[in-house]
């Protein structure tokens, strides 16, 4: 949430607690422009984007079809590095403990992602070893 995020910004910018360790905070996303507690991506970045300590900035536990949004939206208030490590893009159903949906193909977003302006792409919930090893074949290629 972005009130998270602010209490870690000023503990990673406190001299006596933070011991100059650089870092990055990450929101999970529940639509193309807002983080998960209601917030504009772009409030959370412009606030990123102000710390020093804060490297960069991360989308992750999000449905891979909102990423290039939430990137592009990023992009307009900071240069810093943006990652991205989405879901597999399923929904879970906590009352039949399953999974449904069609998983994204990840592949086929990492050349979106990274034209969006991504910098790390990976992969969270249900990702595998496997879909993680394609994305860096293509983006190695």
């Amino acid at each position: 949430s972005y009130d998270e995020a602010i209490a870690i910004a000023r503990a990673m910018s406190d001299p006596y607690t933070s011991r100059g360790i650089p870092g990055w905070i990450a929101f999970s996303c529940k639509d193309e422009h807002h983080v998960s507690s209601g917030e504009t991506i772009i409030k959370c970045a412009e606030m990123i984007d102000k710390v020093r300590p804060i490297t960069g900035i991360g989308i992750n536990c999000t449905k891979p079809e909102y990423v290039e949004s939430l990137v592009k939206d990023i992009r307009t208030v900071t240069d810093k590095p943006i990652a991205v490590y989405p879901n597999l893009g399923e929904s879970y159903d906590s009352e039949t403990k399953t999974w449904y949906g069609d998983p994204a193909s990840f592949v086929d977003y990492v050349d979106v992602w990274r034209n969006a302006g991504a910098d790390i792409i990976g992969g969270c919930c249900r990702t595998t070893p496997e879909i993680i090893r394609d994305i860096a074949r293509k983006i190695h290629k």
